[in-house]
């Protein structure tokens, strides 16, 4: 009974907290929002990928992903020019 009420309850917050991550999501501005979609597309990507794809300025894309890094929406891997930006698991 005990175990069966824990994975109960904790089904019920991994549901709680997909739907919040969601709803903060929604919340960001356009350009993040479509980052964010490349990403979960291709996997992993760089800043020079993204900007082409979302046809917006590189320094631009830059500080969103900075934001978005530090939001702990995605993450960063490598530096330089080998750095790719993947979604958080």
């Amino acid at each position: 009974f005990f175990l069966r009420s824990l994975q109960k309850q904790k089904t019920h917050l991994e549901q709680k907290l997909e739907v919040e991550k969601n709803a903060m999501i929604f919340k960001l501005p356009d350009l993040s929002r479509k980052i964010i979609q490349l990403i979960q597309k291709y996997s992993s990507i760089g800043i020079s990928e993204i900007a082409s794809l979302a046809n917006a300025n590189k320094n631009t894309v830059k500080k969103h992903l900075a934001a978005l890094v530090d939001d702990s929406h995605i993450a960063k891997y490598g530096k330089g020019k080998s750095t790719k930006y993947r979604i958080l698991q």
